[in-house]
């Protein structure tokens, strides 16, 4: 393996610089939503105003246990947001929210894309007789062992 002047393997620079690329996109993504999120209650809202807030509030909540940094976002950034702290806190809801419909459709879809071999937990079942689904083609739903003495 080919190396650098500094011993380390020359594509570990590549890909560390590809990392803070994608993180640093990832967190303009969601500063840019949040954003949006704020400037429908306060139209003046200008987007550098968000950064830092967005920031100090990642910064706090891995160093400090229980979302302590969504509260100072919330609180501590209010003038500077030109927003109540509740309108703020509104706007976390629908952020956590939105991550989470995110999340959710990145399991099924890769659900959908992984064989039942990979589930020793779940069977393979039909939906109801052939004639109450269209064209014929039932679609499988995945029911645990232990519940199917119920079907």
């Amino acid at each position: 393996m080919e190396r650098d002047r500094d011993g380390a393997p020359i594509g570990v620079h590549t890909s560390l610089v590809l990392a803070l690329v994608a993180l640093g996109a990832g967190f303009f993504v969601r500063i840019l939503r949040w954003w949006w999120m704020l400037r429908a209650l306060e139209p003046e809202l200008r987007l550098h105003r968000c950064v830092r807030p967005f920031l100090v509030s990642i910064a706090v909540n891995n160093t400090v246990p229980l979302r302590a940094g969504d509260l100072v976002r919330a609180f501590g950034f209010a003038d500077t947001l030109r927003s109540p702290p509740m309108r703020v806190i509104g706007t976390l809801v629908i952020e956590r929210v939105l991550d989470m419909f995110v999340l959710l459709a990145f399991f099924f879809v890769g659900l959908h894309g992984s064989p039942l071999e990979h589930f020793p937990g779940l069977r393979d079942h039909r939906r109801g007789p052939r004639h109450a689904v269209p064209h014929g083609n039932p679609d499988p739903i995945l029911v645990p062992n232990q519940l199917e003495r119920l079907f």
